[in-house]
């Protein structure tokens, strides 16, 4: 697939400048979130996404854009000050629960069941507006030094598919390295 400029423009920038465009209106939460899948569907040869969230992460966008809608430059200002990174989308690694999504830990033996409960470390994410895309690979349990999921392709890097994208956290650093978040 064919990246359009701005898709490439948007994952060249960090958190805080993406965050400034919704914040000013200069694209919406959703045209952001879209992008950020895009990339992330271009780059899946690389071996880092675990567990696309991509249909749940466009119906959060949709009800943060339409949240903006109607907000005077006060409430957004007040909203943005509460959410620094409202509607900026994120990735995180498959060993933390999600409410709702299945925790691999990268492994055949876990998966199955919804998580009751969303991780302290990944609700604070969410509780500054954040929105994850998918949940990314890492070696089973994160014992090892490299990112290769039990029955799944190993990441690798994405500046050289020859080498390894290291471990545990392999499918994350890929998102940020190759541009996805």
């Amino acid at each position: 697939e064919t990246l359009s400029t701005q898709d490439i423009q948007l994952g060249a920038m960090g958190a805080i400048e993406q965050a400034r465009m919704l914040k000013d209106g200069t694209v919406s939460v959703e045209e952001m979130t879209r992008s950020a899948i895009r990339r992330a569907q271009a780059g899946a040869h690389l071996g880092f996404i675990d567990r696309p969230l991509f249909e749940e992460a466009v119906a959060q966008a949709k009800r943060m854009d339409e949240k903006l809608k109607d907000m005077t430059a006060d409430e957004r200002e007040a909203l943005f000050a509460a959410q620094p990174l409202f509607g900026v989308p994120t990735t995180f690694k498959a060993n933390l629960s999600y409410e709702g999504i299945p925790t691999t830990y990268g492994s055949r033996a876990t998966g199955r069941n919804p998580q009751k409960e969303t991780a302290q470390h990944l609700q604070e994410y969410l509780d500054i507006g954040m929105i994850p895309i998918c949940t990314t690979d890492t070696s089973e349990f994160g014992f090892n030094g490299v990112t290769e999921p039990v029955g799944d392709a190993p990441t690798v890097n994405p500046h050289n598919p020859e080498f390894t994208a290291g471990g545990s956290s392999g499918g994350a650093a890929v998102s940020v390295s190759a541009g996805v978040v």
